[in-house]
């Protein structure tokens, strides 16, 4: 039903002023004492005239005052008409109350004075309006959150069942957004109300603590969230009770990364935590505690202010060999779950090579540089195979291919190949002297389809073969890539000074993902690396052969620096999948298996000690078109550490870690005005108790409106007045 309501409702008191004219029009009616005489009579039935004129000007000069003063008041208590659905306590009409509550992680945010969080004050409102409801309504209750769920899906009637399954709810360990809860809501609605032909009325309720990311779609809605707020208009009314608190702080640990400071087969590892103050009432110092696969070592104390971002660094020594987590701990704020982050790494970095020779011993210096020791504790292990065995290879058995000199890279191999390097692998090519390169281009074309110069931004050309060793390319330029960083500090390395006597020019597009490492002294491309999905490609212009001949391509693979070139290249791309590694919580990667040892089982053991165990699964490889076995972790929903152990025949055979972070995305506690939402959402906040919750939709307001009329009483009773007095003037002129 309409209703009228005020927003100044004691301004209406003033209506007193409203006696004014009256006793003003009374006060000026004069009393005559009749008296006869003699010329009475002719005049008697014009004076009569004139007299019932004068009253009715008088009456009408009144009322137009009166109006004025009415207008006025009304105006200034700002009056707005409202759509109200059924008051809470009032008799059941068929009404079905769906509940969405924010339980994004920013709900955990700790009031200042209250010691409340947002989800508390959310799910008490929420409970006290839930057991207000009128017997005949029914509820449902939606969790806002990537992880969101139905609390309560079916409608229920059961109020104080509802109120408890309300109290269990806990915030998730990520954002979430307002769109796909809409839209399962307004699904909902409409099932219900197929189902239940009683159902005439649905009243969306959310709480929400005014986080801004969870509100971004709406302010700028999508196609999908539009529609969705469409068929919410169309089915009832929607309206939003505000939970936001008022913290004390929060500092947060936005990014945990790690470096291999001496190389990635060292035992020595480096680490590196981002914090970020997003708001803090008081100046001071905080707390940064380092936990060692759960061992506690050392405590940092760093100052830092609101608005503040600082970097904390922990260097970590003689590790012993194997997997480590690390975990960055920060003293309690105002909200926790953002004060942690784990980190898993190996040190040293252990790694299988497969190295496939497109000639005698083409990648002889590739298996030296990986493992110039023989010990059975160097963390490399290389395995070299011809090309003819290399058709038959089961390639995720490894974390890095070489193949160096190969004739031709077939289209069935092309396609392996892609595959392993997205999963993550890391491919090294050479040329050599029978390279087709026409078969070499489809492959980088098939690694980045669409580019103009073809593949990841590379394109193999001619070959250039100077004609003696002394026309070789001698002067080896270092760029910035951080795999050249050994080399830029120190410049008298030998690596400048490498001869060059046959090469492939490279061409390089700018506007791809390939960047250049080493490049001779005419600009030709020596080492490119390129990031092709979770993988990377490492392409050098010339062959690494160890090769005393004169048509030898290059002295790369003899060269001092041959060895710190591919170590460091090692660096780079184990850092980079240390990274790719440690994944937000809910975004688990598909992880491939190898079948060497057959069918095996994987056991998950989650951060809060609970084991879940899977079977391989299989799949066809969309690149490569081969069959292979993989598993993924369902339940990928706490921040911490995952062990994974791999079984075979009641073994365990492999034991990894997987980490999974929360996304830092709504730790600033910046929230959106709800009058930003009114235009988009038209609908208006309740701050009161959830108990007397008087919801609104299409309200509208006549300030502006009852003003001008105001104004326009104003201008008709000046002009009366001034039309009275000038024809009283004009009667007494010709009088």
């Amino acid at each position: 039903m309409f209703a009228l309501l005020f927003e100044s409702p004691e301004r209406l008191w003033w209506s007193f002023a409203l006696l004014i004219p009256l006793v003003l029009h009374l006060l000026k009616r004069r009393r005559f004492k009749s008296q006869s005489w003699g010329a009475m009579q002719f005049v008697l039935q014009a004076v009569q005239q004139e007299s019932q004129k004068a009253k009715l000007q008088n009456l009408i000069l009144m009322m137009l005052r009166v109006a004025v003063l009415a207008m006025f008041l009304f105006a200034i208590s700002a009056p707005s008409t409202v759509l109200l659905s059924p008051n809470v306590g009032d008799e059941s009409n068929g009404t079905h109350h769906i509940l969405m509550i924010d339980a994004t992680y920013s709900s955990g945010t700790i009031d200042d004075k209250t010691g409340l969080t947002s989800i508390e004050k959310a799910k008490q409102k929420a409970s006290e309006y839930v057991r207000s409801l009128p017997d005949g309504d029914v509820v449902s209750v939606l969790t806002i959150g990537d992880f969101q769920n139905w609390v309560v899906e079916a409608p229920g009637d059961d109020f104080q069942q509802v109120a408890a399954a309300i109290n269990e709810i806990q915030p998730q360990p990520t954002g979430g957004k307002l769109g796909p809860v809409f839209e399962l809501g307004a699904e909902l609605a409409a099932n219900s109300r197929e189902q239940d032909p009683d159902l005439f009325f649905t009243q969306f309720i959310v709480f929400s603590d005014m986080e801004r990311d969870v509100w971004d779609e709406i302010v700028l809605p999508d196609a999908l969230v539009q529609s969705s707020m469409e068929k919410i208009a169309e089915l009832g009314e929607l309206s939003v009770v505000d939970c936001c608190v008022d913290p004390a702080a929060n500092i947060a640990i936005k990014n945990l990364t790690m470096k291999y400071p001496q190389g990635a087969f060292a035992s020595e590892v480096t680490v590196f935590a981002e914090l970020d103050c997003y708001y803090r009432k008081t100046d001071g110092n905080v707390g940064l505690s380092w936990f060692l696969d759960n061992e506690f070592i050392v405590r940092d104390e760093v100052a830092i202010s609101s608005g503040e971002t600082t970097t904390i660094e922990l260097s970590l020594n003689n590790l012993s060999s194997g997997s480590h987590q690390i975990e960055a701990r920060l003293d309690e704020d105002s909200l926790l779950i953002d004060n942690h982050r784990w980190l898993a790494f190996d040190s040293p970095a252990r790694i299988r090579v497969l190295c496939v020779d497109g000639a005698e011993k083409a990648s002889a210096a590739v298996s030296l540089a990986f493992a110039p020791r023989n010990s059975p504790d160097w963390p490399v292990y290389v395995h070299t195979i011809n090309e003819v065995e290399f058709e038959q290879q089961h390639l995720e058995e490894f974390d890095v291919i070489a193949i160096c000199e190969l004739d031709v890279i077939s289209e069935f191999n092309t396609r392996r190949l892609l595959g392993f390097v997205k999963q993550g692998g890391t491919l090294l090519v050479t040329p050599g002297n029978s390279t087709d390169l026409i078969s070499y281009n489809n492959f980088y074309t098939s690694i980045s389809p669409g580019s103009v110069v073809g593949s990841s931004g590379i394109r193999w050309g001619k070959v250039v073969n100077n004609p003696s060793v002394d026309q070789a390319q001698p002067d080896v330029r270092v760029t910035n890539h951080a795999i050249a960083s050994l080399f830029r500090r120190n410049p008298n390395s030998g690596i400048r000074t490498l001869p060059v006597y046959k090469y492939v020019e490279l061409d390089v597009a700018s506007d791809r993902t390939s960047e250049i490492v080493l490049e001779l002294s005419n600009g030709t491309p020596l080492l490119m690396c390129s990031a092709v999905g979770r993988g990377h490609v490492l392409t050098i212009s010339t062959a690494v052969a160890i090769d005393q001949e004169e048509d030898r391509w290059s002295d790369l693979g003899t060269w001092p620096s041959f060895l710190p070139l591919i170590h460091e290249s090692m660096k780079y791309v184990i850092e980079q999948g240390v990274r790719t590694s440690n994944v937000n919580v809910g975004v688990f990667p598909e992880r491939r298996v190898s079948m060497q040892y057959g069918p095996v089982s994987i056991a998950v053991q989650a951060p809060d000690g609970q084991t879940l165990e899977y079977a391989m699964e299989f799949s066809r490889d969309s690149d490569s078109d081969e069959v292979y076995a993989y598993w993924w972790h369902t339940e990928f929903k706490m921040p911490g550490v995952y062990y994974v152990n791999q079984h075979s025949n009641d073994q365990v055979i492999e034991t990894s870690l997987v980490v999974g972070n929360l996304a830092v995305t709504e730790s600033a506690h910046d929230l959106i005005e709800f009058n930003t939402l009114t235009p988009f959402l038209n609908v208006r906040a309740e701050t009161s108790s959830a108990g007397s919750l008087g919801f609104t939709d299409n309200s509208r307001g006549f300030y502006k409106e009852l003003l001008m009329l105001t104004l326009i009483l104003m201008v008709l009773e000046i002009t009366w007045v001034r039309i009275r007095h000038g024809r009283y003037r004009n009667g007494r002129r010709y009088a």
